[in-house]
């Protein structure tokens, strides 16, 4: 059978990634979907190519920041995506930020209506959090964005191939999950959440050290303040101390909580925190619950205004992911024995992180977030969900330029594998509380 020939699938892979990564990216979430589809999911491979998938991922890096930052380059640049979001433009995201940012100096520095006029700058008053809105730098913006860049990369090189060297029996799936679309397009826009996701990785994997655990919240408190969303992570973390019985560290985690709202409502009034905040909902660059409600109501019904028909379509998915999470618990062929309540914990802010932003509309590099759940699932997740997870990641931001039929599949096949992770983490999130519930039943029999 072709799907347990190895050697063919070893070939075929290597073929496809030498491509994308040093030709064409374009299709390179397409090509991986059908892969797996014909061949199946399971990577072997032997030693001598396990060099070739590690380093996949580095070279094709290396070769779109250079590409990005120097003119001279640019050609290649545009075969390092799929080259219909915003205009081409290279890493847009981290120079609107920079921008924003010598905008608020220079406000800060001649203005004495510092937020009554920082409409102004290239954000607008919304975007972020407030703390965002406070970062005044006076920076040259493309010396800026080189440092920052090439900082950034050098760090996260660094966290790839640490991960890698410490599970090296999955370093072909970590090469095509940190090859995949999700990754690419946030790479690609220089987007915030790259930094989110370095830095929450980098504070949870040391939230035991007693030493700095204070200083770790602290710090997730401040990304919280620059993006909102992370807060989140302080919701799982007080969890985490709950079941470790840590009351003092949970209790300094809910002030954090009550900081971010204190700090929130201290400026509601002069920025434009909630109503202001774009919300995506293209078929081929966006997920979430809200996402996909908006683009079912505008897209598929063909109709417009009546927000209140999105939200009876948010109810209906919503519902929807709930009935699968049930089906799924209910269900025979798919167990949760795996999942010890302790790994799960250790896990628990990416999950309540996912869960929480999944809520809300968002362009697809929010799914990074999958992306610090990839090893927890690959090693726990019977072979259904790693499959639905794979698809996901490779089905999330595809070309809008593709025929209609195909964009309507590519669609269906995010859209369902969407909701179905959704539920399964849903479930993989409520082992913990169910554990709790369970313990204090068996009290109370006593």
């Amino acid at each position: 059978m072709i799907k347990n020939n190895f050697k063919l699938k070893n070939i075929v892979a290597l073929t496809g990634l030498t491509y994308f990564v040093l030709i064409d990216y374009k299709y390179f979430g397409i090509f991986f979907i059908f892969f797996f589809i014909i061949f199946g999911f399971e990577l072997k491979i032997d030693k001598k190519y396990e060099i070739f998938y590690q380093i996949a991922p580095i070279v094709f890096y290396i070769k779109k920041v250079l590409s990005g930052l120097f003119d001279s380059l640019s050609i290649y640049w545009l075969k390092t995506g799929n080259n219909d979001f915003y205009l081409q433009a290279q890493f847009p995201d981290i120079k609107i930020d920079l921008n924003q940012y010598l905008c608020q100096f220079l406000l800060g520095r001649y203005s004495n209506y510092y937020f009554e006029n920082i409409s102004t700058c290239p954000m607008g008053n919304y975007r972020y959090g407030p703390l965002h809105h406070l970062i005044r730098l006076n920076v040259n913006v493309f010396q800026g964005t080189a440092i920052w860049i090439f900082s950034l990369s050098i760090f996260l090189c660094y966290f790839y191939i640490k991960v890698t060297n410490k599970n090296r029996d999955y370093i072909p799936y970590f090469a095509i999950i940190f090859l995949s679309p999700v990754a690419n397009f946030a790479f690609h826009q220089f987007n915030m959440d790259l930094f989110l996701n370095l830095s929450a990785f980098y504070f949870i994997t040391n939230i035991k050290n007693k030493r700095y655990v204070n200083l770790n919240i602290f710090m997730v408190l401040l990304i919280s303040l620059i993006k909102q969303h992370p807060v989140a992570i302080l919701i799982g973390l007080v969890f985490y101390f709950l079941h470790f019985k840590n009351y003092r560290k949970m209790n300094f985690v809910i002030m954090s909580i009550i900081t971010f709202l204190v700090f929130n409502l201290l400026y509601f009034e002069k920025l434009n925190l909630l109503s202001g905040q774009p919300r995506p909902s293209g078929a081929h660059n966006a997920t979430g619950f809200l996402s996909f409600s908006q683009y079912f109501w505008v897209q598929v019904m063909n109709s417009y205004g009546g927000y209140r028909y999105v939200l009876l379509i948010f109810t209906f998915i919503l519902t929807l992911a709930f009935s699968i999470a049930w089906f799924i618990r209910n269900s025979r062929k798919i167990t949760f024995n795996k999942y010890g309540v302790d790994n799960v914990t250790l896990q628990y802010p990416y999950i309540i992180w996912f869960l929480f932003v999944g809520l809300y509309a968002n362009y697809d590099y929010r799914n990074l977030i999958l992306i610090l759940l990839s090893l927890f699932i690959l090693k726990n997740a019977d072979t259904f969900t790693i499959m639905t997870y794979l698809l996901l990641l490779l089905s999330s931001f595809f070309p809008s330029y593709l025929p209609s039929e195909i964009i309507n599949l590519l669609f269906v096949l995010k859209f369902s594998s969407y909701i179905y992770i959704y539920a399964y983490l849903l479930n993989i999130g409520f082992i913990p509380i169910f554990n709790k519930l369970n313990l204090i039943k068996n009290r109370k029999s006593y």
